[in-house]
């Protein structure tokens, strides 16, 4: 009879200890880290963001439009437009380049080039999960996170030349332009800031703020080929490609601050930053106005909508006109 007391006591207890351990079970869990994260985080799409604004600006890198004849001189001066969004942010405004050509020869000019685009850094409230690889903050990351108020100002401007060469078509209304050259190049994220609040984990109510700011320099080289040939008595139609490689990559750094530490790419351990700046491939169709040398690229408009969430995951809408007049 002891013995069998004994027994159901024990199991009874047994039973009670099993009912603990599951009732915690769901706590501890919730409480848990993220195992296996999405790698599209927020620093992935804050990175994209700014990368979307380049690709932009090499989809509208200046064209001498005419005939390269000797002499002669031709000018390009452009104006755009760009947004892309991504996630919660948006990046927007206008874009701004010009060159000048001298044919010092039938069918061959040098070119000089440059650009000053200027876009402004925004958004609204987004959740997105919180793991700065470049930092390794005294938080349980990592976890999902409330980011709220995106800023900052992004600044693209950069000089260069090329050399371009003709070759005649199949008619004398028609020709082939090729062009190979380097710009140098710099990039400015002032001020490329998001407000965070941890939403899960052991840190849930942590705040504090998630800092993207950087300037890089880069060599740019580029090549492109182009089709020229006429669209009725007034119109030309002008197909092309550009490939760049902004060379070296960037250093996406990053800074991270909440309740008692401030840590950055710069003096963090144990952490490692993303690169900024891809090489990309463009494509445009410029239709020209012959009689008053007004162009718009429609070919680079649709292709940018349609290509850049491709080339860059995350980013969810994408825009761009360019107007340019040539002389």
């Amino acid at each position: 009879m002891v013995r069998a007391a004994y027994n159901g006591l024990m199991s009874s207890a047994c039973r009670a200890v099993l009912l603990v351990a599951l009732l915690g079970l769901p706590a501890a869990t919730a409480r848990a880290a993220i195992p296996n994260p999405d790698p599209e985080d927020i620093d992935y799409i804050t990175e994209h963001l700014p990368e979307s604004g380049m690709d932009a600006r090499f989809m509208a890198l200046p064209w001498p439009a005419g005939r390269l004849e000797a002499g002669r001189w031709q000018t390009t001066v452009e104006v755009g437009f760009t947004e892309t969004a991504a996630s919660f942010l948006k990046l927007d405004g206008p874009l701004l380049a010009a060159s000048a050509a001298y044919s010092f020869r039938d069918g061959w000019a040098v070119e000089g080039l440059g650009f000053y685009d200027r876009l402004s850094i925004s958004g609204d409230n987004g959740r997105e999960i919180l793991n700065p690889t470049f930092a390794r903050p005294p938080l349980d990351l990592p976890e999902q996170a409330d980011f709220s108020h995106p800023r900052g100002d992004y600044r693209y401007v950069g000089a260069g030349a090329g050399l371009v060469w003709q070759r005649p078509g199949s008619r004398d209304d028609r020709w082939w332009t090729f062009t190979a050259g380097a710009i140098w190049t710099r990039l400015e994220l002032d001020g490329f800031q998001l407000d965070y609040e941890v939403a899960t984990g052991a840190s849930a109510g942590v705040r504090g703020v998630l800092d993207h700011s950087s300037t890089n320099d880069y060599a740019t080289p580029f090549v492109g080929i182009r089709w020229t040939r006429p669209l009725g008595e007034k119109l030309s139609l002008s197909p092309s490609a550009m490939a760049v490689a902004p060379l070296p990559k960037g250093d996406f750094t990053g800074r991270i601050t909440g309740p008692g530490f401030d840590l950055s790419s710069a003096d963090a351990t144990g952490g490692h930053g993303k690169n900024i700046g891809d090489p990309f491939v463009a494509f445009g169709a410029e239709l020209l106005h012959r009689p008053t040398g007004l162009a718009v690229d429609l070919g680079g408009t649709l292709y940018f909508a349609g290509a850049e969430g491709i080339v860059h995951k995350g980013v969810s809408r994408a825009l761009t006109l360019q107007i340019a007049w040539h002389r």
